[in-house]
């Protein structure tokens, strides 16, 4: 009687999920719960609210990580509207300010920050000046 019992029990809890399935839908209850690889396609209104985002000045990475989309998906939403994309390439003026942040002991992460860049561009550019980069998490000797 316990098994019989047993499957009872499991086969309601499948039909459950089942109606909360149905019940919720496919989609996602807001676009960041999206995953970047999933086929998101976004309204008209949402593209002009993307749109606007990014006039405003918020960054591709941050619209992608909102609207659940890769950020050459967004790239080519803007493109499409006929949006003119931002030059957000790192310039030798700011190579030599992190450069010298970075001497100074702050680390790749805090300088990404106060340059607007993430700590991998900042390694990145460090080491084509030839900089020799500290362990993660140690401060630079004093």
């Amino acid at each position: 009687m316990g098994l019989i019992a047993s499957y009872r029990k499991s086969a309601h809890e499948i039909e459950h999920l089942r109606k909360l399935a149905l019940i919720k839908g496919n989609r996602p209850t807001s676009p960041a719960a999206a995953t970047p690889h999933r086929a998101l396609q976004l309204t008209p209104v949402e593209i002009d609210e993307l749109v606007w985002k990014y006039q405003a000045g918020e960054s591709m990475k941050a619209l992608a990580r909102q609207f659940g989309l890769h950020r050459t998906t967004i790239a080519g939403h803007l493109n499409r509207r006929g949006v003119e994309l931002r030059d957000v390439t790192i310039s030798g003026h700011r190579v030599d300010q992190a450069v010298a942040l970075y001497e100074s002991g702050l680390s790749l992460a805090n300088i990404g920050k106060k340059l607007g860049f993430t700590d991998g561009t900042i390694h990145t550019h460090l080491k084509r000046r030839g900089m020799r980069m500290r362990p993660a998490h140690q401060k630079h000797p004093s």
